[in-house]
């Protein structure tokens, strides 16, 4: 379930009160000057003081382009902690999805789900963990990461400057419009930020980000508590940011005109 803050962002149902306002706004600015854009940066949430519950590893899915035990056993793991740090946050996680469930996201989405997200939806939980906002939900009423997809998709199709690529899923909001999102159409489920704010006309690259070369080491960063969403993150000399994203430009063009699934 999500629900609308005052302020007009998503963010799931029963998310603390007491982080919205013109505070968070002014903190979120100055720190998103780092990396050139006029993004806002939420502040880290207390994890203190909430219950564990246990994950479902029912090891539906794979990731693939992967060759060895080892390297299954290192998402295992990864999975294992992303759990455990989800049941840690969060006392209410809703429950992870069933096989059916997630292959009829991908039908409507028209797409297979990069196999880690569909891990984390499948054994985790349906939304409701990480960074800030949480992940949204896969689908279903409210806003979802099948909705968001293809209400922008809808949008971007036949558009001359589309906003939004193919294979892109949305995962979560950062608020003011900004959108954490996961190419599903690369190898190692590329992180990306899409961040409107700066947009003045034309073409919409110069708004999308690359956070993170993979899904796993997003949710690592996310894990050591060093990403740049965090609230002392640039009091850090090491801080990684968002840079560019250099397919921006391709991959938007590459599927302006694609039919939109799941209408």
């Amino acid at each position: 379930m999500t629900e609308t803050t005052p302020t007009g962002d998503v963010r799931p149902a029963g998310f603390p009160d007491g982080i919205d306002g013109p505070d968070r706004v002014v903190n979120m600015r100055a720190r998103a000057e780092k990396f050139g854009a006029d993004a806002r940066v939420l502040p880290r949430r207390p994890q203190s003081g909430r219950p564990r519950r246990s994950a479902r590893h029912p090891g539906r899915r794979h990731v693939s382009g992967v060759r060895q035990d080892h390297a299954m056993t290192d998402i295992d793991d990864l999975v294992q902690r992303v759990a455990t740090r989800a049941a840690s946050d969060s006392k209410d996680l809703p429950d992870p999805l069933g096989d059916a469930q997630i292959a009829e996201a991908e039908r409507q989405l028209g797409f297979a789900l990069h196999p880690l997200l569909a891990r984390l939806y499948g054994e985790v939980a349906d939304g409701g963990f990480g960074p800030d906002y949480r992940l949204l939900p896969l689908f279903g009423s409210g806003s979802s990461v099948v909705g968001e997809y293809l209400t922008r998709r809808k949008a971007s199709v036949g558009a001359e400057h589309p906003q939004w690529p193919e294979g892109v899923v949305p995962i979560l909001t950062w608020g003011c419009a900004m959108y954490a999102g996961v190419d599903c159409f690369s190898r190692d489920g590329q992180v990306l930020l899409f961040e409107p704010n700066p947009y003045g006309g034309g073409s919409w690259e110069q708004c999308w980000f690359l956070d993170s070369s993979s899904l796993e080491a997003w949710l690592e960063t996310w894990l050591a508590g060093t990403g740049w969403f965090e609230e002392d993150a640039f009091e850090r000399d090491d801080l990684d940011e968002p840079r560019p994203w250099d397919r921006a430009a391709s991959r938007l063009m590459s599927g302006a005109s694609a039919d939109v699934h799941g209408h």
